[in-house]
C-alpha cells in the first residue's frame, strides 16, 4: 500500500489504485513491518493494514519501524518502542 493525500488528509491506495484505507489523518509514513506511523490531531501512532490504531497516537513525532523498533519523540526526547509499543530505549534528550 502508498499513502495518498486527499484534500489535506492521508490514507493509502493499493497497487491498482483502489482506496483501502480512506485519508482521515494529517499525515501518514509508508508501511514497515505491517503497521504505518500516522498523525492522528497533533500526535503520532500507528496503524495495521486494515487502518486499525495498534499503538496510540501519544507521541510529538515517530519514524517507521525498522528491525523490530520505531524512534518516536516525545516532550522532545528520542527513545524506541517496539511493536507492542512498550519502551526499548526510554526517551533521552538529544
Amino acid at each position: 500500500m502508498s499513502p495518498i493525500v486527499d484534500e489535506n488528509k492521508w490514507g493509502f491506495i493499493n497497487k491498482n489504485g483502489d482506496v483501502i484505507i480512506a485519508p482521515s489523518f494529517n499525515f501518514a509514513f509508508g508501511f514497515t513491518e505491517g503497521v504505518a506511523a500516522v498523525q492522528v490531531g497533533n500526535n503520532y501512532g500507528f496503524i495495521n493494514k486494515s487502518g486499525q490504531l495498534v499503538i496510540e497516537p501519544s507521541y510529538d513525532f515517530a519514524v517507521p519501524f525498522k528491525n523490530g523498533l520505531a524512534s518516536v519523540q516525545i516532550n522532545g526526547k528520542w527513545g524506541y518502542i517496539n511493536h507492542a509499543g512498550r519502551w526499548i530505549w526510554n526517551p533521552e534528550s538529544q
